[in-house]
């Protein structure tokens, strides 16, 4: 699933892509009704059809959710919508590793 700007997934406004990579998409979202900026990774339909790695998805999601320590953003949600396994977490508006490394 390809989300564009305007659309609306689990409760989030898509305001653009952020990334992409193997494993899914980063959208940058806003989250309406706490008015702030989230980034909403949505996992490749491939890999969320198999269900051990959605199995596993959900294990590693609540474990990440589990972890508070300033290094390390914050997980505001994670679930399922239209087939579509999904976690929302802290926006950070920073160049990716790739870039920093060329740099």
């Amino acid at each position: 699933m390809d989300l564009q700007t305007g659309d609306h997934f689990a409760g989030l406004r898509i305001e653009g892509v952020a990334g992409r990579g193997g494993m899914g998409v980063v959208y940058r979202a806003v989250q309406p009704s706490l008015d702030r900026t989230v980034a909403l990774k949505t996992i490749a339909s491939s890999l969320a059809a198999d269900p051990a790695f959605a199995s596993r998805f959900v294990r590693e999601s609540k474990a990440a959710a589990a972890v508070e320590h300033p290094n390390v953003l914050p997980i505001f949600s994670a679930g399922e919508e239209d087939g579509v396994l999904y976690i929302v977490m802290r926006y950070v508006d920073w160049p990716d590793l790739r870039s920093l490394i060329r740099e």
